[in-house]
């Protein structure tokens, strides 16, 4: 609450109180604490002594701090599973219908206000068309895998499971499955991966590192949340015959050993059957 009068004596200075008359009263909103900015005609810059006579100025350093105790410090572990702090910031929320960049954050996600960038060419988990590195979300709100943030009150953090990574012997086929990205062993949808090129753009985003382009065929989980969700496209069933990203250790790509010992059992002919072998006696080609 923040207080301003020439004329009323009697007010009890709290924690945000001015007397006098202001010009502006501008609120920086950091989502989890705030800094009120004054601009007034009475207040000397250099100590903050008043100038005019009837006025009194409550000098307010304090005051930028007053709900420091909501502050929640974190640091944040590279999403791609290696052990490095790419990020030290303040956690705002976890709450799924909490917006980041005008797209709902989800489940098994978080909202960070970004600090301090440690690895600044750090890929962003869900970059933006204009974000895509750590440094440039400096001050900025960013999402982040729950799984992959450390909260400095605990020093605690879960390891993200390996399900499946992608290698050589796949490449022949490019049919896949997808499990849960939160960690859940689920497959949320059967698809055909693209590509795993981190500079194509996928909806308008760079890919990045670790990560698949996949075009979904079958949602096997409607409600499953999608990994890099956009403004019109939320869950894998939006997502079905449309192309997504899909983090790679959680992409199962169909062996090429495999599909070929299915081909080979479905055109075996018939005569090679053990149930439809004919007997037959061989006579003497001499007639006897």
């Amino acid at each position: 609450m923040c207080r301003a009068s020439a004329r009323d004596t009697a007010q009890v200075a709290d924690l945000v109180t001015y007397y006098g008359r202001l010009t502006n009263i501008i609120l920086l909103d950091y989502c989890v604490f705030y800094i009120p900015v004054f601009r007034c005609y009475w207040a000397n810059k250099g100590n903050g002594v008043k100038i005019e006579d009837g006025f009194t100025l409550v000098n307010l350093h304090q005051s930028q701090n007053f709900n420091s105790s909501l502050k929640k410090k974190c640091k944040l572990l590279d999403w791609c599973g290696t052990e490095e702090i790419v990020v030290e910031g303040c956690w705002v929320s976890s709450d799924p219908k909490e917006l980041v960049n005008q797209i709902p954050l989800g489940p098994n996600a978080t909202k960070i206000l970004v600090d301090i960038p440690n690895i600044p060419d750090a890929f962003l988990w869900r970059p933006t068309s204009n974000m895509s590195f750590v440094h440039q979300a400096q001050g900025k709100m960013i999402a982040w895998p729950v799984e992959r943030v450390i909260m400095q009150i605990d020093e605690q953090s879960e390891e993200q499971d390996n399900i499946s990574g992608a290698s050589s012997k796949y490449t022949a086929t490019r049919k896949c499955k997808l499990f849960d990205w939160s960690g859940k062993d689920k497959v949320v949808a059967v698809g055909r991966w693209e590509s795993c090129d981190p500079n194509i753009l996928v909806n308008g985003i760079p890919l990045g590192p670790n990560a698949f382009s996949i075009l979904v065929d079958i949602s096997k989980s409607h409600g499953a949340f999608l990994w890099r969700p956009t403004s019109n496209m939320t869950s894998i069933k939006d997502a079905v015959n449309s192309t997504i990203a899909w983090p790679t250790n959680k992409v199962v790509l169909e062996k090429i050993s495999e599909r070929a010992t299915n081909n080979a059992t479905s055109t075996t002919p018939s005569s090679v059957n053990t149930n439809s072998k004919k007997k037959c006696k061989l006579l003497d080609v001499n007639g006897s």
